[in-house]
């Protein structure tokens, strides 16, 4: 009995003395692990150009060893170990100004898509269709007679929203000392006074960007003036 006990004994010791082993091995590798540096790289970034011909990065390593040969006291930190090359990864100016443009046309079109195109309460009665908030645009008022269906186009521009501008026309059409605003109120009010029914339809003739200081034109009356009436 006194052999047995002396034998597991042994063994539970030699199992101890295994892992506490064991432990200081793995206690060593996290050590050496942990504790390895990495080297410091200079990198050297020529700009890539397809007009050149020449191997751009053995005439620089060349260089390198010509310059700093193993007997230089700087050798141990300027090496091909120590120093790496690597065409220069960053967008040219091209790059630049197209991306900036997908981003500002991006938003434009993301404005564009979120804005409402009318804000009429009565839709049926819309005078372009559900398009009365259109802005910097050429339209045409058709004005017909209902009796001798004669008819007469009337073409204006308009910086603002359509509907600003279909406002200021209704108030001319209703408001005397209005009545020689516009060519359209002049002809209006001419046949109110003979008394002769009329409707007047609306549409866009043209979208154009308004007046801009940089060009000093304005889109839409250069597109008026080349109308022929």
């Amino acid at each position: 009995m006194a052999l047995k006990y002396a034998e597991k004994k042994t063994n539970t010791t030699t199992k101890n003395e295994n892992k506490s082993k064991e432990r200081a091995n793995e206690e060593t590798k996290e050590t050496k692990t942990t504790n390895r540096r990495k080297g410091r790289i200079t990198w050297f970034n020529p700009l890539y150009s397809k007009n050149v011909s020449s191997n751009i990065g053995k005439k620089f390593f060349d260089l390198l060893n010509s310059c700093f040969p193993p007997n230089h006291k700087l050798h141990k930190v300027i090496n091909k170990n120590t120093v790496k090359l690597s065409y220069s990864c960053m967008p040219n100016i091209k790059q630049i100004i197209s991306s900036h443009n997908k981003r500002i046309i991006k938003e434009s079109s993301n404005k564009a898509s979120t804005t409402k195109l009318r804000n009429c309460r009565d839709k049926p009665s819309c005078p372009l269709q559900g398009k009365c908030l259109e802005q910097s645009l050429v339209y045409q008022a058709t004005v017909s007679e209902t009796n001798t269906n004669k008819i007469d186009t009337y073409i204006g521009i308009t910086e603002n929203t359509f509907k600003t501008r279909f406002n200021q026309h209704i108030s001319s059409f209703r408001l005397p000392h209005k009545k020689s605003a516009t060519a359209l109120s002049e002809h209006v009010w001419k046949l109110k006074d003979n008394k002769r029914d009329f409707k007047i339809s609306w549409e866009i003739i043209e979208k154009s960007a308004a007046y801009s200081t940089k060009t000093k034109k304005n889109a839409t009356c250069a597109f008026q003036k080349s109308i022929s009436f």
